[in-house]
């Protein structure tokens, strides 16, 4: 996050429900295990990512 908000890139850390997803340009999820992930989709076709600002540099 540190490193996004360095490159001028908005960066939120907050609670969502699943419905307020399709809103964003790109979404990502952490975890300590896999790390920083781009989210591709949504499940049964709610929405879905393809490469934004982010996935792009």
């Amino acid at each position: 996050m540190e490193c996004a908000r360095a490159a001028a890139i908005e960066v939120r850390e907050e609670t969502l429900r699943l419905s307020d997803l399709p809103q964003f340009a790109e979404v990502f999820f952490t975890s300590s295990v896999a790390g920083l992930r781009p989210v591709r989709g949504i499940e049964g076709g709610g929405a879905a990512w393809y490469g934004g600002r982010c996935r792009t540099r």
